[in-house]
């Protein structure tokens, strides 16, 4: 440990910490805590705990404490174990990486809060810059730019994905007002794709756009949605079965991810994310929705005269829920959890359950056996 003297740490900003009487308990969140017991611990050491400052050396920090040899061995013994534990760390690290990253001062001061939320998940403050620059880079597609939608476009938008190309022929009206957060009074009337592209520069200045207006009802339209995207995300208000169908066939033909988000009710629902070649498409993961079942005329007939009831908090939780797990897919700072499943949040008791039918052996749409 000796080779520790000459070294200079501050502690990490992305961790906290609380004390509950000799014990002290750290770390990035409930789920990832180390905890040290000081009760043994001599008051020179605890006060030397207090001196990573980014100016005193470990062996500045042992004389101006006046550590004797027992306690400078502790002392170094937890200053290896913070520094193993991500407690720790050299105080030029950060600054090396963002500039190796090419991040300008600017760019980081944006992202900062959430490059260090990737950190811990990810490992280290190298893989947080990757994962961030991921989103740079990344280039998705959003169906619909209604209640669910608005809140992907907007989340993703300030999150600093590259590129967004975005779908919707709707006008907005009076009831999109209390439920969809990039609207107000003054777009009433308007095309939505108009009015998102003259605010989405005040989002997101450095993301590439494009706009749409255009109703996705051909297999040559759905495919177009899938051409250079890493990822297409499916948040159309009101989806019918067979836009479904429409979206999966031509995820399939396209080879392209494909994620599902809405709310109805008193539900949230995201998922499934399917990856043709790699996963199920999404008539194998939903069976209950595939093509060819003889549906009766009366239920066709219901399911087209439904309309969606819902207040803007749920579109709130499904965009938002739906914007972290394509976060996730796209940069791999954390595991998505949707793949070939779906989440279903009910607002009403909080239930939350997370599905994925098994798979009965035929697909219409990919055929896998």
């Amino acid at each position: 440990m000796n080779s520790l003297y000459e070294n200079k740490y501050v502690y990490s900003n992305t961790i906290s910490a609380r004390q509950e009487g000799d014990e002290v308990l750290i770390g990035a969140d409930i789920h990832n805590v180390v905890a040290l017991d000081m009760s043994g611990t001599s008051p020179n050491v605890i006060k030397a705990l207090a001196c990573f400052d980014a100016e005193n050396t470990i062996g500045d920090i042992i004389l101006k404490c006046n550590l004797d040899t027992a306690e400078s061995e502790d002392f170094l013994y937890l200053t290896k174990y913070m520094l193993d534990n991500r407690i720790i760390e050299p105080p030029s690290s950060k600054e090396d990486s963002i500039r190796k990253a090419g991040l300008s001062e600017s760019e980081y001061n944006r992202f900062d809060r959430q490059i260090n939320l990737f950190k811990p998940v990810s490992g280290n403050f190298d893989n947080a810059l990757l994962a961030n620059s991921k989103l740079k880079d990344a280039k998705i597609t959003i169906a619909g730019l209604g209640g669910c939608g608005s809140y992907v476009f907007y989340t993703l938008s300030a999150m600093g994905v590259g590129h967004i190309k975005s779908y919707d022929f709707d006008i907005v009206e009076e009831s999109n007002l209390s439920r969809q957060i990039l609207y107000n009074y003054n777009d009433l009337g308007k095309k939505k794709v108009d009015v998102v592209r003259d605010k989405a520069p005040y989002i997101s200045p450095s993301t590439q756009y494009a706009f749409y207006d255009e109703k996705i009802d051909s297999i040559e339209k759905a495919c177009r949605l899938f051409e250079g995207a890493d990822l297409v995300i499916s948040a159309a208000d009101n989806p019918r079965p067979d836009f479904f169908h429409l979206m999966n066939e031509a995820a399939f033909n396209m080879r392209g991810a494909l994620l599902y988000a809405g709310s109805a009710t008193v539900n949230a629902i995201v998922g499934p994310l399917i990856i043709p070649g790699k996963t199920r498409c999404y008539a194998c993961v939903n069976q209950n929705h595939m093509k060819g079942v003889n549906v009766f005329e009366f239920v066709k007939n219901i399911k087209q005269n439904y309309m969606n009831t819902l207040i803007d908090p749920y579109n709130a939780v499904a965009g938002s829920l739906a914007a972290l797990e394509a976060v996730k897919y796209l940069t791999d700072f954390d595991k998505c959890q949707i793949i070939e499943r779906t989440l279903f949040i009910n607002f009403s008791g909080y239930q939350i359950g997370r599905t994925g039918d098994p798979y009965s052996g035929y697909c219409h749409v990919c055929n896998k056996m």
